[in-house]
């Protein structure tokens, strides 16, 4: 019987790969698509295989059957390889531009308390949402009146709890404090009048304060046999009112006559702003089979980046200040897919690939967010020693190179292509 279902299930979920990995489908964003070290190891593919506290960002049921104590700490360290060819008539063609190559590390925290065979409460720490383009030479980038460096980060904190209501069956729910900050920098232009030629005539400071807002995550796991499985989880993103000042400092010419001029065109002191961000919200279904050591899992979510539309700061009495940094954003289907195998009791070896299209339309690349349809290859290992467990994963996101095809609306024309390697690393604990 368990061969016959093995034949069955493996070919299904094999196919659920091929069919979502060809998929036209445009999807992918700043959403961080694993916050825990294990499910990255199988490419994201652990909606329907949870394991340990730190599983509970992806399915919050997958708690309930933890039987004791568990402590885990770690991080996800990546960096951006990304370089823009430009064509004309603006900047130029062949003009080459590189992101700064700086890691940039997503911490990861996550605990699980039993406090009943049947009930579990859990607290995580992660980043669901992580922008950050910083351009190299940023004072003599050629994008540098649409962006030098932009981050946006968002923080969150869950208290959950998970509750068995049979040997294999699990639901569980949490509350998301989401805590965001925005900041961005750029140059403003300005005419020389007396050569008509564009100059930089001051640098935009724009900050936010941090903003917090509740959100939600609800999960079930069922098993309808020792070797099968199925995962459901939703995570929903609270809309963020965000608030903040923009600041414009001089950048001094050398004529007297003309810094003058630019010192009475733009503000003279901070500038507030108010926009609300609805992040997206995520609906991740899926499944998975396990045979003698073996366990295969693959999954599809629905992010719904139509809500989050677009970023745009308008500031009261000082249009020249206005900064589009997202429009017109769309639904995605990420599909992930990934492979497990137990080689003995003290070690367990992973393999992932997954495939992230984008939300973000071709009119809307730019310095500020490029993105493109991503292929992403991972592999994972996990070292258990007694009551002590290491994770590791590694792996790289290849981004389809992208060209604006002479839609920027700011006339900032050319190709983009980002390569982003990762690594992970986490220590978790059984008390």
């Amino acid at each position: 019987m368990e061969d016959r279902i093995r034949r069955c299930i493996v070919p299904l979920l094999v196919t659920l790969a091929v069919l979502c990995g060809v998929s036209s489908i445009e999807a992918g964003g700043f959403a961080v698509p694993d916050s825990d070290v294990v499910s990255s190891g199988v490419g994201g593919a652990s909606v329907a295989h949870p394991t340990g506290a730190a599983s509970q960002f992806k399915n919050v049921a997958g708690l309930a059957f933890i039987d004791r104590p568990e402590l885990s700490v770690g991080g996800i360290g990546r960096v951006s390889l990304t370089d823009f060819v430009g064509a004309s008539p603006y900047p130029g063609d062949g003009t080459l531009e590189s992101e700064t190559r700086t890691p940039r590390v997503l911490p990861v925290f996550g605990y699980a308390q039993p406090l009943s065979a049947h009930l579990v409460v859990g607290l995580g720490v992660d980043v669901p949402f992580d922008l950050e383009t910083a351009w190299a030479t940023p004072d003599a980038f050629s994008g540098r009146f649409l962006a030098q460096d932009t981050s946006f980060r968002c923080y969150s904190v869950s208290p959950s709890l998970a509750w068995k209501l049979a040997d294999r069956l699990a639901i569980g729910g949490g509350i998301d404090v989401n805590v965001a900050t925005l900041e961005m920098q750029r140059h403003l232009a300005a005419i020389n009048p007396f050569t008509m030629l564009r100059i930089d005539g001051a640098t935009l400071n724009i900050k936010s304060d941090s903003v917090v807002a509740l959100g939600y995550r609800v999960g079930l796991l069922a098993r309808p046999s020792e070797a099968f499985a199925i995962g459901l989880a939703y995570r929903h993103a609270a809309p963020l009112d965000l608030t903040g000042t923009a600041s414009v400092a001089r950048i001094p010419t050398s004529s007297t006559q003309l810094d003058n001029k630019l010192a009475a065109t733009y503000p003279p002191g901070d500038v507030a702003f108010t926009h609300t961000l609805t992040l997206p919200d995520r609906l991740t279904g899926g499944a998975a089979y396990s045979w003698n050591n073996w366990t295969l899992s693959a999954e599809v979510s629905l992010e719904r980046w139509s809500t989050f539309d677009s970023l745009q700061l308008e500031f009261d009495n000082a249009p020249e200040l206005e900064t589009t940094l997202a429009t017109g954003y769309q639904d995605t289907l990420p599909f992930r897919v990934g492979i497990e195998r137990q080689v003995n009791h003290a070690v367990t070896v992973r393999v992932g690939y997954s495939y992230e299209p984008t939300p973000m339309p071709v009119k809307s690349l730019s310095p500020v967010a490029f993105d493109a349809n991503r292929h992403g290859l991972a592999v994972g290992a996990t070292f258990t020693r007694g009551t002590w467990r290491v994770d590791l994963s590694s792996g790289v996101r290849l981004s389809k190179q992208r060209t604006t095809e002479a839609t920027n609306p700011e006339g900032f024309d050319g190709t983009y292509k980002s390569t982003a390697p990762f690594l992970g690393a986490a220590i978790t604990r059984g008390f």
